[in-house]
């Protein structure tokens, strides 16, 4: 499901993308999606973490599959809600802390100029171990079709991470992106600008992602993306080599795959695999 979510936008160790569970009925139209989510995350020298989701969308009108069915909705420019929940689960070397959050989304299109407004809202617990962290953020999307098969988007997202026993942190996040869907391949570019701001440490990361999916046929893709983030927080500073693949069983049911390596300027490495079924009804 191509909501463009909190991913890319609210960058916090967590990679938010919804689930969807299918029962793989063949569907030459749909307008709902069901999603689940599960990727794991190894973190030099013995840090990690899991992250699972499950989701649920709904548009408010029919999408027709004419096309790369991965690039159905956006194709259709379609208008639409969705909602989520999440698990995290985080091992610092042998402490664990988990917790549960949710995500909800919205965005419609203006019809009469190809405007598309989105919003989403995310929410996320960790505690354990006499930790206990709140994480919210809201963003705003204001995108335009530039033509049937070009979006620019441009977002702003603020939140705020509640740590027992420190001061509150606020986190904003401007970025634009620009996706443009050629014959059998999909190609994006972005840059988004992260703040972090504790009341004694104001930090600012510049992020550059290029991205880019090539399809055998509407079924099938694979896909890479490099991301570069250099800046004042030098642990976030680096760059990420990700792979992926998307298969469609049939028109309704999908399954993705995928493979990233973050190599840290100064930080610590890390590499996650995770893989996403969806539906379509």
């Amino acid at each position: 499901m191509s909501f463009n979510l909190i991913s890319k936008s609210f960058r916090t160790g967590l990679i938010l993308v919804v689930f969807l569970f299918s029962s793989g009925a063949l569907a030459s139209s749909y307008q709902s999606e069901a999603e689940f989510f599960h990727s794991s995350t190894s973190i030099d020298p013995n840090d990690d973490y899991t992250f699972t989701g499950v989701g649920a969308a709904y548009y408010f009108a029919p999408i027709n599959v004419d096309g790369p069915l991965a690039e159905a909705d956006f194709l259709a420019k379609a208008s639409g809600i969705l909602a989520g929940i999440t698990n995290v689960e985080y091992g610092f070397g042998a402490t664990t802390v988990d917790g549960r959050g949710y995500l909800l989304s919205a965005k419609y299109l203006l019809p009469a100029s190809d405007i598309l407004l989105q919003v989403d809202y995310f929410n996320q617990n960790v505690s354990g171990s006499g930790l206990d962290m709140d994480i919210a953020s809201t963003t705003i999307h204001f995108g335009k079709y530039l033509d049937d098969a070009t979006l620019v988007d441009l977002s702003y997202g603020t939140g705020t991470i509640s740590l027992t026993g420190f001061t509150d942190t606020d986190t904003s996040t401007l970025s634009i992106t620009a996706k443009r869907l050629f014959d059998d391949v999909n190609a994006e570019i972005g840059y988004s600008r992260d703040n972090s701001d504790d009341g004694t440490t104001d930090e600012t990361n510049s992020i550059i992602t290029v991205e880019g999916d090539y399809y055998l046929d509407n079924t099938f893709s694979i896909g890479a993306d490099f991301t570069n983030n250099t800046g004042d927080d030098a642990s976030a500073e680096g760059s990420t080599l990700s792979i992926n693949a998307v298969k469609f069983i049939n028109d309704a049911t999908s399954f993705e795959i995928s493979y990233d390596s973050f190599s840290a300027d100064s930080g610590n490495d890390s590499t996650t695999v995770a893989f996403t079924l969806s539906s379509r009804f």
